[in-house]
């Protein structure tokens, strides 16, 4: 617990806690696209 504190009270890791989710739905916006594009194409 006081080891993940540490952690959140580093500034690197605060900024990379904070461009997380815009990496996670980067990253599951392309999976989707993926997705669309491969049903769109098996006509």
């Amino acid at each position: 617990m006081i080891s993940s504190l540490g952690f959140l009270h580093d500034s690197s890791s605060v900024e990379l806690l904070s461009e997380f989710p815009f990496i996670a739905i980067l990253l599951l916006s392309l999976l989707l696209l993926l997705q669309l594009s491969d049903f769109l194409f098996l006509d």
